[in-house]
């Protein structure tokens, strides 16, 4: 059975990998996207008092591990 997991990109550079896992494609893409409208409504609230830190779009990418294969297969950038 495949498992996704997400990846998220937040303005300012820092990825995480988000710790649940999900069994469809579609359950991964909505918990992304709900990641990515907090951040750019974080952003807006932010100091952006750093002025070497170049600001980027918030994305995520979404990877389906199975078996002990893993490749990426939605990336919100596109």
């Amino acid at each position: 059975m495949a498992l996704y997991r997400v990846i998220m990109t937040y303005p300012g550079g820092r990825v995480e990998e988000v710790e649940d896992t999900f069994s469809t494609l579609e359950d991964a893409k909505d918990y992304g996207r709900q990641l990515t409208l907090q951040a750019q409504a974080n952003t807006n609230y932010r100091d952006k008092g750093d002025f070497f830190v170049k600001e980027t779009n918030p994305y995520f990418i979404v990877t389906r591990k199975e078996g002990a294969e893993s490749s990426i297969v939605f990336d919100s950038r596109q």
